[in-house]
């Protein structure tokens, strides 16, 4: 199943290169969360976007789960209702970030660079996510699973 007006074959070029590559394939042409969701769903495929700029996006509703956003430069963007269960962002500048109903189920959030409770509190399932004791924002910590990646 195709979803209307997407260049896949554009689309996966763009996620290959690196930086604005990666920026223009998420914001660009008017795919939004519809046609990016698609194109994950049909090619099962998980981006890895280590140190992206993607800094002052809309990605609300975007599924960025398992998603590698170590480091990404994230400060500003909004990821309101975006899927980010099991996405990697240790590291990532989450400044002024907007998550409001974004899905953090497995999340690993360690390091993760201006994260507040007042951001945390507000998403889904934050409370299994995985995340320094700065943030343990009235609920308990997961233990880690040895087998998780570092």
């Amino acid at each position: 199943m195709t979803a209307p007006n997407i260049n896949r074959r554009g689309l996966f070029k763009c996620m290959a290169w690196a930086g604005t590559g990666v920026v223009w394939s998420l914001s660009g042409g008017g795919r939004g969360a519809a046609a990016w969701n698609a194109w994950r769903a049909e090619n099962r495929e998980t981006p890895d976007l280590p140190l992206a700029g993607l800094r002052g996006l809309d990605l609300s509703g975007f599924d960025l789960s398992q998603v590698d956003l170590r480091g990404a430069d994230l400060r500003g963007t909004k990821l309101n209702g975006a899927n980010l269960s099991g996405a990697r962002l240790e590291g990532a500048n989450l400044f002024k970030a907007v998550l409001d109903g974004a899905d953090l189920s497995g999340a690993f959030l360690y390091g993760a660079q201006f994260l507040n409770c007042a951001q945390l509190v507000v998403t889904r399932n934050w409370q299994s996510a995985f995340r320094d004791d700065t943030l343990a924002c009235g609920a308990a910590i997961p233990i880690r699973n040895p087998r998780d990646k570092p």
